[in-house]
C-alpha cells in the first residue's frame, strides 16, 4: 500500500489546473523550467517540489501562490524566497 504524503493534494490541484487548460505535463514542465519526469512525480505526489518550483508552477498555471504554498506544506514567505532549497 502506498502511503500518501501531505502534499498529494498539491498534485491533484496541479493536474486539475493543467487539464482545464488543455496542457500536457511536458508543456507545463517546459514552461516551468523542469523536466517532464520531475513534474510528473510532483503531480503524482511522489516528490515534494522545491519552493521555487511551486512559484513557477503557480505562475505557469495561473493558480494562486497561497493555494499552492498551503498544498505543498510551505509558508508563503518560503515560496517567495525562491533561493531556499
Amino acid at each position: 500500500m502506498i502511503e500518501l504524503v501531505p502534499w498529494r493534494s498539491l498534485g491533484d490541484c496541479l493536474a486539475a489546473a493543467r487539464q482545464s487548460r488543455w496542457l500536457t505535463q511536458f508543456q507545463v514542465a517546459q514552461r516551468s523550467g523542469m523536466s517532464q519526469s520531475s513534474y510528473s512525480q510532483i503531480e503524482r505526489g511522489l516528490i515534494r517540489p522545491r519552493p521555487g518550483n511551486v512559484l513557477q508552477l503557480a505562475l505557469t498555471l495561473g493558480i494562486g501562490i497561497d493555494i499552492l504554498a498551503t498544498k505543498a506544506d510551505y509558508s508563503l514567505e518560503r515560496i517567495l524566497v525562491t533561493d531556499t532549497p
